[in-house]
């Protein structure tokens, strides 16, 4: 399926938890529209305003192979980096940071570390046994390499640590 892309406007997001704190004491469990799951996109080219480094032919192939290593869950592999994400992509790092940054409003790190978060809620929320787990065995599931690495980006993203996302998660299935 071919993509049609389009200019992104979009400002990239700032993940600075020093910034965004919890004012309520009440936690309030982030709900789906909060919590920004990357999705594939149908993206569209506007010529008049494409400023590229590269063919249109050569962002669509890279946006593929990115939907493709989004859907097989790829990024949870703990040791995947912008040269091994590019050589998956058959493009080089200048082309694939291009497009992570147009086209995902991110750069590499915060594009991985988005999937990997975006995976372990969508499993806390498909999956009850995933909720007994460890926090260390979350991590790992999702390719962080430690358990406070995951814990400190889950925050910044989400404004929630684990630990809180979880037990609210927990009290509102019970309650619901």
């Amino acid at each position: 399926m071919p993509h049609l892309i389009q200019e992104n406007k979009k400002k990239p997001m700032s993940f600075n938890s020093k910034n965004s704190k919890i004012k309520d004491k009440k936690l309030k469990l982030p709900s789906s529209s909060d919590v920004k799951l990357l999705t594939y996109q149908n993206i569209q080219i506007d010529n008049r305003s494409r400023d590229s480094i590269m063919s249109i032919e050569a962002e669509n192939q890279i946006l593929t192979a990115l939907e493709q290593f989004e859907r097989l869950e790829l990024y949870t592999d703990k040791d995947i980096s912008m040269p091994k994400l590019a050589s998956y992509c058959n493009t080089n790092v200048k082309y694939l940071s291009y497009c992570i940054k147009q086209y995902k409003s991110r750069n590499f790190n915060h594009y991985i570390n988005d999937l990997r978060v975006n995976y372990v809620i969508e499993k806390l929320r498909k999956d009850s046994d995933f909720r007994k787990y460890k926090f260390s065995v979350l991590a790992s599931m999702a390719g962080f390499s430690s358990e406070k690495k995951f814990s400190t980006i889950f925050k910044q993203i989400t404004e929630v640590p684990p630990s809180e996302f979880i037990k609210q998660f927990v009290k509102d299935v019970k309650s619901s």
